[in-house]
């Protein structure tokens, strides 16, 4: 990203995603806690009140179930800034959320759900490139 706190931004939302792909809830924290850091600096209140949120509670279910509102902020600020290399995947689960679906972000187009990791590591799609 042509901005270094975009950047932090994305990095902080991978780590948290990844996290959350498996099943770490405490390494989620973690990565949650950096991106309330990061949206901070970022001027997105928020992305940092949604990643609070997360950092807060200790179960990994419910921390996926604040992660397609969140997915939304740091969307928006990703594409306010100009990608400079590589791709970011935006990816759909269709059963995520009771069925109504929702979506992530990725660095890889090889699907790694975080809303089911194991149970259902590679339900989804990618919908779309950003770039």
């Amino acid at each position: 990203f042509e901005d270094q706190k975009v950047e932090a931004v994305y990095q902080h939302y991978i780590h948290l995603k990844n996290a959350l792909v498996n099943g770490d809830a405490k390494e989620a924290q973690s990565g949650a806690a950096a991106l309330q850091t990061a949206f901070t600096d970022a001027g997105n209140t928020k992305g940092a009140d949604l990643a609070g949120k997360i950092a807060s509670v200790t179960d990994v279910k419910a921390q996926r179930g604040e992660l397609e509102a969140l997915t939304a902020e740091a969307e928006n600020v990703i594409r306010a800034s100009k990608v400079k290399t590589g791709t970011i995947y935006k990816q759909y689960c269709p059963m995520a959320n009771n069925d109504q679906g929702a979506y992530w972000l990725s660095g890889e187009s090889e699907i790694r759900n975080p809303y089911f990791g194991d149970e259902m590591l590679e339900c989804g799609e990618t919908k779309e490139e950003i770039k």
